[in-house]
């Protein structure tokens, strides 16, 4: 199979294909149908049907108009399909096509050499709906057939095609431009750029690519100093093609130059977050050794009926809601840009938490550039994780603690020995006033840990969504 290369390489699985010459004997019932309805006529050697065009704003059933310009839906009826009378017959049969036109659109069936795509595409929504028993279809086209599904459909209901449990849905991506800026022809084979084409040159990228620290860039962002293997340079250059052009809104124009040459600045921040992320979360689980590796449980910052979740915290959470609301709305509106917009903002707002936090920026600011090894552990005797020794040197000096003082081992050994904040070795004569201070802000720390774990959830599941790769660097 010719495309077989192509659907591999997508992890499209289970594809059946039946091409326009599967549907062409079912034609001819068409045709049949339209003659019983009294639609079709001969003009100029060429069955054809005339029909007119409704106001779409009007006769749209969706409230919001502006929402379905790049979606069809057979619900919605686009033309109205004419049957000719004797008046009408008169034009017919003098050959009056510019009277015809002036007044109609002619839609042609069937010439002196074969059936048209209309005859076609309605003979395929007749076997789809009779033989394979469907109650949804769904067509993929650029903006340039919009008008010949929006008659296809019309057409289609008036023939009682579409039966009341099927629903046909059109979405419009809009056009993709060649290199000279000029819509992209299918019939223009000789300056088109084919899937196939594009993986020719994206292998030789990738051949030449050697393993070692990269720095990736687009524009105003940078992946600097990770160590990236052929592997995961593979997986970020074409993961990245998917993203450019599944993350830009269905109707805009898109140079094909933008999506096959450079790397997006969008999709490289989420994955430099996401790498983040886990490194953050790697340090608490490796320096947890009683606890197999995993964080802590955080059952008991939800009993603490003082805790108070600082705004930025707050904000934060009602995006991680939102994630179930942002998959609904892309499956109804068939918009999947907008879930490409929801982890690239959450990803923003993320990593502003990590910079505006001393615990997590000096974690950040501590990651081995060229740490291979998946597993990473990172000495806490590093000046920015003190020892616990100096950690009760320090509190013995000191009887007020502030967010500022509140490091990574303070953090860790809170984790553990909660909810006896004494045990974490803060001064046992610091005030019950300061020690439920000190706790909200512990526990708000802590609740940015278990963000992190739903903003990776979040991740993982929106990225096999988009059939991207989340790629780890360490």
């Amino acid at each position: 199979m010719e495309n077989e290369p192509v659907l591999k390489r997508f992890k499209i699985k289970r594809l059946v294909e039946k091409g326009e010459h599967y549907y062409v004997k079912y034609a001819s019932k068409i045709i049949n149908m339209m003659i019983n309805k009294k639609i079709i006529f001969n003009l100029n050697n060429k069955l054809c049907v005339l029909l007119k065009p409704k106001d779409m704003e009007k006769m749209c059933t969706s409230k919001n108009y502006k929402n379905k310009e790049n979606i069809l839906k057979s619900n919605d009826i686009y033309y109205d399909i004419i049957q000719p009378d004797d008046s009408l017959y008169e034009y017919i049969k003098k050959n009056d096509i510019s009277y015809l036109k002036k007044y109609y659109t002619i839609l042609t069936f069937k010439n002196d050499v074969a059936y048209t795509y209309a005859a076609i595409d309605l003979a395929a929504i007749y076997y789809r709906v009779t033989y394979e028993h469907v109650n949804k279809i769904i067509y993929v086209v650029d903006e340039n057939q919009k008008n010949h599904f929006a008659q296809v459909f019309s057409i289609a209901k008036y023939l009682n095609l579409i039966k009341p449990y099927v629903e046909c849905i059109c979405i419009n991506y809009g056009y993709i431009l060649n290199q000279d800026k000029k819509k992209i022809k299918t019939q223009n084979f000789s300056n088109n750029i084919f899937v196939k084409d594009f993986f020719i040159k994206y292998k030789q990228n990738v051949e030449n690519f050697n393993d070692g620290l990269i720095h990736l860039h687009n524009k105003n962002y940078f992946i600097n100093n990770k160590y990236c293997t052929t592997k995961f340079y593979d997986q970020l250059f074409f993961s990245s093609t998917i993203y450019s052009y599944i993350s830009i809104k269905n109707s805009k124009r898109q140079p094909v130059n933008n999506l096959i040459q450079n790397m997006n600045r969008e999709y490289l921040y989420i994955i430099d977050t996401y790498n983040i992320t886990l490194y953050i979360l790697n340090m608490f689980k490796n320096n947890n050794n009683n606890n197999n590796n995993q964080i802590s449980d955080f059952s008991f910052l939800f009993s603490n009926k003082e805790f108070q979740p600082e705004q930025n915290v707050k904000n934060l959470l009602l995006d991680i809601i939102k994630f179930n609301y942002i998959i609904q709305k892309c499956a109804h509106d068939f918009s999947i840009e907008k879930l490409c917009s929801y982890i690239y903002k959450l990803s923003q707002k993320m990593h502003t938490l990590y910079y505006n936090n001393n615990i997590f920026k000096n974690i950040i600011q501590n990651i081995p550039s060229k740490k291979k090894h998946k597993n990473i552990h990172v000495s806490t005797s590093n000046q920015n994780y003190q020892s616990n020794s100096l950690l009760n040197e320090k509190n013995s000096k000191h009887s007020h603690l502030n967010e500022k003082e509140i490091n990574y081992t303070i953090l860790s050994n809170y984790i553990h020995n909660n909810p006896n904040l004494y045990s974490c070795n803060i001064q046992s004569t610091t005030s019950e006033q300061q020690i439920r201070r000190v706790n909200n802000l512990m526990d708000n720390r802590i609740l940015e840990l278990i963000i992190m774990q739903s903003y990776i959830y979040i991740l993982s599941k929106s990225f096999k969504i988009l059939n991207l790769d989340l790629v780890k660097f360490h």
